[in-house]
């Protein structure tokens, strides 16, 4: 058991801010670069703190939000919790205290006692079991004294880590129980008096392998014993649920709902209760309560994914395709302005007002391909985009009618409706799972099958081409951020083939009580590949599984693998979806180069789905022998292993495959000239002007509804209409905020997002002000 820093001098390291005193910002920030924090744009992680004006951002360590405090002057004028996903305030505190990093190696010498010593001297201490607990702490230390003799460690550092006086030993672990009320829950190895002895006659919940006719007849028996019924949850809905399943088998089943949680379930004979729990009855792993770190990268959202780095391909509706190279502050009449700065064909400048920001949008191409650069006043983009929106219009009355037309009738079905000899006649709903699997050719059948049918569409993995619709707002989005409890991220690594890591991962994978998966898409040298393992490693058992199997062979292997009678699975991808193994937490898949990011994705979630740190090897040739695009997608995989990463997987995907066919084969031509998003945009305003003319009967409610703004509006002004560089420093977010008002058209989103913005960066500018007020003017 390692030793705690002594509270006494974390006190003494502590830097406290109370609101309504007076600070030194200086002396703010020279303190917390001499505790290891780093200075960032915006907070994100422990350790990280910002400084905006008058705001000070600070992430602690010993706190579960950051912090940000806001200066008046050199007063605390107040103290906010806020949350560092969307970067807005949670609520106002009177106080926080700044604790440094315990584990930075300038506390390396710090005084650290036990951790008896912290807590205080009437706590009561609850011991599990003793022997166990006592024999741990002594392989631990055993452990120790092994790795300071290693000839491997000849870091002074890290013998001082190892230090003996650094880990509270069994023998003083004993003595400092003895000075505490202590419970035991077994009878401890060692001598000791104890002031009262109670033998509990509790049994455990038994198990009903989600068999809910045993689970019934448990309960009437209970009853019928005299045995009181409690079912815990922490969900009001699982009660819904179990009153539903018992009404639907006709049940008369006696319990009483306790909407709380505990652990595991037992039976109590001396008090005559029987205490079930919610998460044992459905199999599930329990939720545990565990502090929630926040990273960068859960902080990620279709905004930043989306935004312009200098060189960026991005495509103005009125003057083609350009690079994106910034910012800049430009006078005009006498006043400071900043516009984005865009490079043409033959370094032809052009220089966009923050007003108009809505007429660029960032290039994304077919395959991923770079475009040509237009010229500035040339013809060639003009007579593009008129020859564009002319073939769009074909399309855009389809789409109308589409959305014209609503049905009632839903109807679920599979991809058995492709079958030419099925006609429906009245589909009202199609529901995909799975639709990375799907190619072209049959979504063109889907598509085509009516043009009224309501879809919905579900996929770990969005493919580019759904995706980017969903980015442009042409399909609503909705994304399932939660895993489910004590999951744990995959630790992925792209090695190359190697028969010692073979060896290693399975017989570790083994060691545990683990099954391993290795995936070979060869059914010709599957065979060889499991010769090969059963060499490797020739006590266990090896079996294998492929699609060209015998159907019943196949299903009795995998049978027999989910029953635990064989230790590794060599198998093609045939287990990509469908399988759900918890013991199964070792992958290794073979060629990975010469997968799809999302069959690389859904392969890697068939391990992991306990509470089990998993693993995943891809295996691979030299990074140097691999194309661009093969590197990209290992190097995508390795980077994003954390639980619900597949929407960014899917978003790295876009950029290196692009967007694919929007709307046909027949439209690809045009949307590699001009860009998805821009493409997007002519189609929108092909449909406003179909709307206006001739469906404008059609359309003749929305239309009166509908308030029109000008969008293209050209305002010059003798003020400056800007973000100034000291109110927002990173020239990326001012981009942001540039952008996401230009796309408003509502007083009451403005006046929320400038809340936001007084929340984030303090008091709002007179510069700031007057670039609201001409917002205003373009709805006039």
């Amino acid at each position: 058991m390692e030793k705690v820093l002594d509270p006494q001098y974390l006190q003494d390291q502590r830097i406290d801010i109370t609101k309504g005193e007076s600070v030194d910002v200086d002396l703010i920030m020279e303190l917390l670069t001499e505790y290891r924090f780093v200075r960032t744009d915006f907070v994100y992680e422990p350790g990280q703190f910002s400084v905006r004006g008058g705001i000070i951002d600070v992430f602690s360590f010993g706190n579960e939000w950051p912090y940000r405090v806001e200066l008046f002057d050199d007063e605390v004028e107040s103290i906010r919790l806020f949350d560092p996903t969307s970067q807005l305030s949670l609520k106002n505190v009177e106080r926080v205290a700044i604790i440094p990093n315990i584990n930075d190696k300038d506390n390396k010498n710090a005084p650290r006692i036990s951790l008896f010593r912290v807590v205080p001297e009437h706590s009561i201490i609850w011991i599990h079991d003793t022997q166990s607990l006592l024999e741990r702490l002594g392989n631990c230390l055993d452990e120790i004294d092994r790795l300071i003799k290693e000839p491997l460690v000849d870091s002074e550092e890290l013998a001082q880590l190892l230090r003996e006086d650094a880990f509270v030993r069994p023998d003083e672990v004993v003595a400092e129980l003895e000075r505490h009320h202590t419970i035991f829950l077994k009878k401890p190895i060692f001598s000791i008096d104890f002031d009262l002895e109670y033998q509990a006659k509790i049994r455990p919940q038994p198990h009903f392998n989600k068999n809910f006719t045993l689970l019934i007849e448990n309960l009437q028996e209970n009853t019928e014993s005299g045995i009181e019924n409690y079912i815990f949850t922490d969900n009001a809905r699982q009660i819904e649920r179990f009153y539903s399943i018992f009404e639907d088998m006709e049940a008369d089943v006696q319990f009483h709902p306790i909407n709380k949680d505990i652990h595991e379930g037992f039976i109590d004979d001396d008090l005559h209760i029987a205490c079930y729990t919610d998460h044992q009855i459905f199999e599930r792993f329990h939720r545990y309560n565990l502090h929630k770190g926040f990273t960068k990268d859960k902080a990620i959202n279709l905004r930043m994914l989306r935004e312009l780095r200098p060189g960026d391909f991005v495509t103005h509706i009125d003057h083609g395709i350009g690079k994106y190279s910034g910012l800049e502050k430009i006078n005009i009449n006498g006043k400071e302005q900043e516009v984005v700065r865009l490079i043409y064909l033959n370094n032809d400048l052009l220089y966009v007002g923050i007003n108009s920001l809505h007429k660029i949008s960032k290039y994304v191409g077919k395959d991923g391909t770079a475009p040509r650069l237009s010229k500035i006043g040339g013809e060639t983009w003009k007579k593009l985009k008129n020859k564009t929106k002319k073939q769009v219009k074909d399309i855009a009355k389809e789409l109308i009618k589409l959305y014209a037309k609503r049905e009632i009738d839903i109807l679920i079905g599979t991809h058995a409706i492709l079958n030419k000899k099925i006609n429906f006649k009245d589909l009202g709903l199609l529901v995909i799972d799975e639709e990375q699997k799907f190619g072209v050719a049959a979504k063109e059948k889907l598509r085509n099958m009516k043009v009224n049918v309501d879809t919905l569409t579900l996929t770990a993995t969005p493919i580019p081409r759904t995706l980017q619709f969903s980015l442009m707002a042409a399909r609503d989005l909705s994304l399932l951020r939660t895993a489910p409890p004590n999951r744990q991220a995959i630790h992925t690594e792209r090695r190359v083939f190697n028969d010692e890591l073979i060896k290693e991962s399975i017989y570790y994978e083994y060691t545990r009580g683990g099954q391993v998966f290795f995936v070979h898409n060869r059914v010709k040298t599957l065979p060889d590949i499991a010769a090969l393992v059963k060499r490797l490693c020739p006590d266990l058992d090896i079996a294998m599984a492929h699609g060209q199997m015998d159907p019943e062979k196949l299903e009795s292997t995998l049978i027999e693998f989910i029953d635990g009678q064989h230790d590794v699975l060599v198998c093609t991808n045939i287990i990509e979806t469908g399988l759900d193994i918890p013991n199964a937490n070792t992958i290794i898949i073979n060629n990975a180069h010469h997968f799809g990011m999302s069959d690389l994705h859904q392969l890697r979630g068939r391990v992991g789905r306990s509470n089990k740190k998993a693993y995943c090897y891809l295996f691979a040739p030299p990074i140097s022998t691999l194309t661009p695009e093969a590197r990209k997608r290992l190097r995508t995989l390795e980077e994003f292993s954390d639980l619900g990463s597949g929407f960014h997987i899917a978003m790295k995907d876009l950029d290196i495959r692009g967007a694919g066919n929007l709307l046909g084969a027949e439209q690809s031509g045009f949307i590699a000239d001009i860009g998805y998003e821009t493409y997007q945009k002519i189609l929108e305003e092909a449909v406003h002007e179909l709307k206006e003319s001739e469906f404008k009967d059609l359309f003749k409610n929305e239309l009166e509804k509908t308030k029109s703004f000008v969008i293209n509006v050209e305002i010059e002004a003798d003020t400056e209409m800007l973000i100034p560089d000291n109110y927002i420093n990173n020239i990326q977010e001012r981009l942001n905020v540039y952008t996401d008002m230009d796309k408003m058209d509502r007083e009451e989103d403005l006046l929320q997002y400038k809340e936001k913005l007084r929340d984030r960066f303090g008091p709002i500018p007179e510069e700031v002000d007057e670039l609201i007020e001409g917002l205003r003017l373009r709805w006039i």
